[in-house]
This record gives structure tokens, sequence and C-alpha cells, in this order.
């Protein structure tokens, strides 16, 4: 039970993962690419994930 000044935080992540070698030969392009699936990630829903 919270009392009247109390706030209770969620925490949710979003991730965005990416394969080597099919994603990508290097890390930049691998970083890219998880950075591209944690936006569908972000867009589809709260704490979930997503494969490139």
């Amino acid at each position: 039970v919270l009392g009247d000044d109390e706030r209770q935080h969620f925490i949710h992540a979003s991730v965005g993962i990416s394969l080597f070698p099919q994603d990508g030969p290097d890390g930049e392009t691998l970083l890219k690419c998880a950075d591209i699936a944690m936006y569908v990630a972000k867009s589809t829903a709260k704490g979930t994930y997503r494969f490139f």
C-alpha cells in the first residue's frame, strides 16, 4: 500500500537484437541493425524484444 506522497514506478526494457554474420559483417553494422530492431520493439509494445 502506497501513502499519499509515494509513487509507484514501472521499468520496461525494449531490446533490439542483431546476429553475426547474417545481419552484418562488423560491429558498426550490427549496432545499426540492433538499433532499428529496438525502435520496432518500442513501437510495438513495452518490455519486448525484436530481432533485426
